[in-house]
């Protein structure tokens, strides 16, 4: 989960980096009716929400209602291609200082198969 501020940041981010992960924004994502149906019933909700909420103030014309974006997953599996990927002279820190700095953790029941 990413805090920050503002509701609907991620939608000017151009890319994310949490360690070796390099996350690259490849345009929005749009919110469909499915969310109102009821599959086990195979009838349509009458909420309306939160799809109406969301009309009222991210909807983009020609385009539909604005969910949020869509994120291209690298990751950066070697020193190598991390330094190819993100080069030390553009200001990026090393593969390790990067992985230092932004530790991966999982949740209790994460990653279990």
């Amino acid at each position: 989960m990413i805090e920050w501020p503002e509701a609907f940041a991620e939608d000017r981010f151009f890319e994310m980096r949490v360690g070796s992960i390099l996350l690259r924004n490849s345009g929005p994502c749009i919110r469909c009716n499915t969310i109102r149906l009821n599959l086990d019933k195979n009838e349509r909700i009458e909420e309306f929400e939160p799809y109406a909420t969301l009309t009222s103030f991210r909807s983009i014309p020609g385009l539909g209602v604005l969910f949020g974006m869509y994120y291209q997953m690298d990751v950066l599996e070697t020193p190598d291609l991390y330094q190819q990927t993100l080069l030390r002279k553009l200001g990026y820190p090393s593969m390790m200082e990067s992985v230092r700095a932004n530790p991966m953790t999982t949740r209790d029941g994460e990653g279990d198969d």
